[in-house]
C-alpha cells in the first residue's frame, strides 16, 4: 500500500498556500509551538487553535475548526469517520474491544479535569477498552506524566518512548527550518492499556 502522507501533505499545502504566504505559515507555526511547550496555561481555553475497508475513526473535538480539519483529513486518507463536537470528558466512548487515542489532549486540560479524564480511562481499560495517550516527549510541558505513567503501568500498561528518523517533503522540511524547528528525528511519549483480558474475551478477539 502506497503511503498517503505525501499525497496529503501536498494538498493540505495547496489548500492553506491559497490564502496564506510561507512567512505567514511559519509564524503561526512558531506561536503555536511556544503556545504549546512554553505557555500551556493557555491551552485549555482553546487559544492553539484560535488562530479495501479501513477502521472507522470518531473524531471529537471542542473546536468546529478543527472537526472540519479532521473531516478534511479523514476524507484525504481515504477513512471512514465521523466528527464529534464535544470534549474528552464527555464524549461516547466505542465499545470494548475498540480503543480510544487522545493525542495532544490531556496536556490540554485543567488539573482538575485531567484528574477526572484518568480516572475515566483506568475505568474504561478495566471494563475491555484499548487506551492510547500520545504527547511531547518534553518533560517540561507535561509535569503530570509521571502521575499517568504510574497508574497505567500498576494497571498493566505501558509507558514508551519514541524516537525514530523521518523524510519529510521538500516544502515541509524548509517550514520547519524556517521555523526554527528541527523534525529530522520525531519524538514522543505514549502510555497504553490494553484492555483487560476478561472484557477482551468477552468482547471477542482483536
Amino acid at each position: 500500500m502506497n503511503d498517503p502522507f505525501p499525497g496529503w501533505f501536498a494538498a493540505l499545502e495547496r489548500r492553506h498556500l491559497a490564502d496564506l504566504t510561507f512567512q505567514e505559515v511559519r509564524r503561526s507555526l512558531q506561536a503555536l509551538s511556544s503556545l504549546y511547550v512554553e505557555r500551556r496555561g493557555r491551552l485549555g481555553s482553546g487559544a492553539a487553535l484560535e488562530a479495501g475497508r479501513r477502521p472507522l475513526v470518531e473524531a471529537v473535538d471542542s473546536s468546529g475548526w478543527a472537526l472540519q480539519e479532521a473531516r478534511w483529513t479523514l476524507g484525504r486518507l481515504g477513512l471512514r469517520g465521523k466528527t464529534v463536537r464535544g470534549d474528552a470528558l464527555s464524549a461516547a466512548l466505542p465499545t470494548p474491544p475498540a480503543g480510544v487515542i487522545a493525542a495532544f489532549t490531556a496536556n490540554e486540560l485543567e488539573d482538575e479535569a485531567r484528574a477526572r479524564l484518568l480516572a475515566r480511562f483506568l475505568e474504561a481499560a478495566a471494563a475491555g477498552l484499548r487506551v492510547l495517550v500520545v504527547e511531547p516527549i518534553a518533560r517540561r510541558s507535561i509535569p503530570w506524566w509521571t502521575e499517568w505513567s504510574r497508574a497505567f503501568t500498576a494497571a498493566g500498561g505501558r509507558d514508551d518512548e519514541w524516537r525514530f528518523p523521518a523524510s519529510l517533503p521538500e516544502r515541509l522540511r524548509l517550514l520547519d527550518k524556517a521555523s526554527g524547528l528541527d523534525h529530522r528525528v520525531l519524538t514522543g511519549r505514549s502510555l497504553w492499556l490494553n484492555g483487560s483480558r476478561r472484557a477482551r474475551t468477552a468482547g471477542g478477539a482483536a
